[in-house]
């Protein structure tokens, strides 16, 4: 090390792969007396590779620390580069149980747009073009605010031009309140008394290393189990109030942003999904949540679900006190979006026609039902104006959603002991679900080497052009033509890809390694079996018959990165360029289900035992 860096001392540190922890050789290599000025560390492995290393003077110095011609790096596999942090920065991605209790308090809200008409100059036919129908204003939103019990704390109902600064500013005024309310703290009831020999957070025995203390709740007194020094130290009461909209990412976070100005925020951050779309975003201590990427259905659906699993509905019973009521209002609402465009007609002291209840947006009218349950609602709760409807019907809307919401935090709690207030998604919920309830322990990955190969395995999605219309001719069709060749039509579907996977396979968890030369030259791959304690990720070259093209055409099989160029057009495609002056970009990669020959193609040794077997051929065994 010292003779590669220019005589430099070397501070050397190994990472231990049971417990991710930094070890400092205390061997002093150096015959100098002077202080180190590099610090390095080094991979436990048969190669002992360096995964990061810089100078302590002047940390972006990294080429001048470790010359890459030099003999050294020849010798021991040197890997320099800026892309990885200093693993003493990093945490390994351990069993880490997250948000083990409900949040206090938790906010739902709807808001309602009126759709102004926009007139428009009708574009050119040489042309793509997007032509503005209507201008989405927010009029009216409806607020509820539900306790760790159940039980309403806060309710509004609000309808005007300023409906979102008003909206933020009653959340800003709400968060504060709940969050002082929260800051009280009561000491430990000394009369409890309870007996475990684990910590009732993360499941440890407790022993001399692992000393087990009382953990109370400080909003209440009550003792809630024992547990262990850094789980008592780390359980706190989170500082935000969770905000849940259905939809929020495809909607209504589009009206609230547009608005948000540094005079009602302090600080405002967004986790974005693409330039048109975000996850979530927090305003202050607010943090904005979409409930339709935890249930993604209509509330219409959620709402029949939770029917047909008798669900008691204690939020809405309380907001709805009456059974008359009640039973008239266990439903999603309707309501007509597109003629709702004017503050005019919130005076309007009739309910509009059928007529007006068609959706623009999905061209589609309601139905004869649907519109006598509309009109039996405007007169049953005796509406004197349309304003009256538009409460009734958000009023109906959050609590529903609050109802739905409250049973899923519920469920989520009884099974896996964490509250989805604390995620953004399902995914994200169920990968510390599943961390969890394996109480697995993932190998931090420190060969550059292997985390390279496996991120050249990751596929995304396919690059295709679909076929859009086929028509049936067979015996069972009134129309069959005998003349012609018989044709059927088949739908199919896969749903939970990633959980089937996930469910059914065995995942990499430990000991990641490359094969030496003795194993790769006895390795067999196809009488390994899919339930195999140790798995392998395999790079290839794979060469696809031609007598299985015909055979495979509509869906060739071993999806692969490739850069489309100009030559490999069709004479269809390049005519369309020559149109409308489309320039290829020469440097953007597709996923192609293509014919072609792939070339150090890394897979899963499950998907090539597949392709085998349905005749691909493997020209190359460089097994990694």
């Amino acid at each position: 090390l010292e003779t590669a860096s220019k005589k430099r001392k070397h501070d050397v540190s190994s990472i231990d792969k049971n417990s991710a922890d930094l070890k400092k050789s205390k061997k002093n290599f150096s015959k100098t007396d002077s202080e180190s000025d590099v610090e390095s560390i080094i991979s436990d492995d048969e190669r002992n590779s360096i995964i990061s290393a810089k100078s302590k003077k002047n940390p972006k110095q990294w080429n001048e620390t470790y010359p890459t011609t030099s003999e050294y790096t020849d010798q021991y596999d040197v890997h320099i580069t800026n892309d990885f942090k200093n693993t003493d920065e990093d945490i390994p991605p351990i069993s880490v149980y997250i948000a083990v209790g409900f949040a206090v308090e938790i906010k739902k809200f709807h808001i309602e747009s009126i759709t102004e008409k926009v007139l428009s100059v009708e574009p050119s036919n040489d042309k793509s073009f997007s032509r503005q129908t209507e201008i989405h204003r927010p009029v009216a939103y409806s607020i509820l605010l539900v306790d760790d019990c159940k039980k309403i704390v806060y309710h509004k109902f609000y309808c005007g031009l300023d409906v979102i600064a008003n909206l933020v500013l009653s959340l800003q005024n709400i968060s504060k309140a709940v969050l002082k309310y929260m800051e009280r703290n009561i000491p430990m009831n000394k009369n409890d008394i309870i007996s475990q020999n684990k910590c009732h957070l993360c499941g440890k025995l407790f022993s001399k290393r692992c000393i087990s203390v009382k953990n109370h709740d400080h909003f209440t007194g009550k003792l809630l189990g024992k547990a262990c020094e850094g789980c008592n130290l780390n359980y706190k009461v989170t500082q935000f109030l969770p905000i849940v909209m259905h939809n929020l990412s495809g909607y209504d976070s589009h009206l609230i942003l547009k608005e948000i100005s540094s005079n009602l925020a302090k600080k405002i951050k967004i986790i974005p999904v693409n330039t048109q779309k975000c996850m979530s975003f927090c305003i202050d201590n607010l943090v904005f949540l979409d409930s339709f990427l935890f249930l993604p259905c209509k509330l219409s659906t959620l709402i029949e679900n939770l029917k047909q699993s008798d669900h008691k509905f204690p939020i809405f019973n309380s907001f709805f006190y009456s059974y008359d009521n009640r039973k008239h209002l266990l439903r999603k609402g309707v309501f007509p979006y597109s003629y709702f465009d004017s503050f005019v007609k919130l005076k309007n002291r009739k309910l509009p026609p059928k007529s007006a209840f068609f959706n623009n947006l999905t061209n589609e009218n309601i139905s004869e039902n649907e519109y006598r349950f509309a009109k039996f609602i405007f007169s049953k709760f005796k509406c004197q104006n349309f304003e009256d409807y538009l409460r009734l019907y958000l009023n109906t809307d959050v609590v529903l959603l609050a109802e739905v919401f409250e049973n899923f935090r519920t469920l989520s709690m009884d099974y896996f002991q964490l509250d989805p207030v604390h995620f953004y998604t399902t995914p994200s919920l169920t990968w510390s679900a599943g961390i969890k309830t394996t109480n697995v322990t993932l190998e931090l990955l420190t060969d550059i080497d292997i985390y390279l190969m496996l991120e050249a395995g990751i596929r995304g999605g396919m690059c295709q052009v679909s076929k859009r219309y086929s028509k049936a001719n067979n015996k069972y069709l009134d129309n069959f033509d005998e003349l012609l060749e018989s044709k059927f039509i088949l739908s199919l579907d896969v749903n939970n890809l990633y959980g089937t996977a996930m469910a059914f396979y065995k995942l990499p968890e430990s000991e990641f390694r490359f094969f030496n030369k003795k194993e790769m030259d006895t390795f067999s791959l196809m009488p390994v079996t899919s339930d195999s304690n140790v798995g392998y990720i395999l790079e290839v070259d794979i060469f696809y018959p031609p007598e299985l093209h015909s055979k495979h055409n509509s869906f060739p099989m071993a999806p692969y990165h490739e850069t489309i160029n100009y030559d490999m057009l069709s004479p269809y495609q390049k005519n369309l360029c020559k149109q409308f002056n489309i320039k290829i970009n020469k440097n953007c990669k597709k996923l192609l289900n293509t014919f072609n020959e792939k070339k150090n193609y890394v897979v899963h040794y499950l998907n090539l035992q597949f392709y085998i077997k349905h005749g691909l051929y493997k020209l190359k065994k460089f097994i990694k």
